[in-house]
This record gives structure tokens, sequence and C-alpha cells, in this order.
């Protein structure tokens, strides 16, 4: 295999990782923003989080 085709094949696999990585924090940042929206209405409160482990 040339270094050229090496070279490309990582950049590839760097760019659908990168890709895939900035889905999961788009995700993550939604799911906080929704949290973060329901403890400031009072649709759920500090006992919320109790619940769900204990």
């Amino acid at each position: 295999m040339s270094e050229q085709s090496t070279h490309d094949a990582y950049e590839a696999k760097a760019k659908s990782t990168f890709s895939a990585e900035r889905k999961e924090d788009y995700f993550v940042l939604m799911v906080a923003a929704i949290t973060v929206a329901l403890v400031l209405t009072g649709a759920i409160g500090p006992g919320f989080f109790k619940s769900l482990f204990f």
C-alpha cells in the first residue's frame, strides 16, 4: 500500500469518527438542556434523581 493511500484511509476514518463523536456531543447537550429546562420549570425536583437510583 502506498503512503498516500494509507494517509487517505486514516483521514477517512478520522472524519467518520469525528462525525460520530460530534453527534454524541449534540445528543448529550440536548438531554442536558431538556433536564435544565425541566428543573427550572419545577417539573422535576431534587428528589427526582434520588428516585432513579435508590
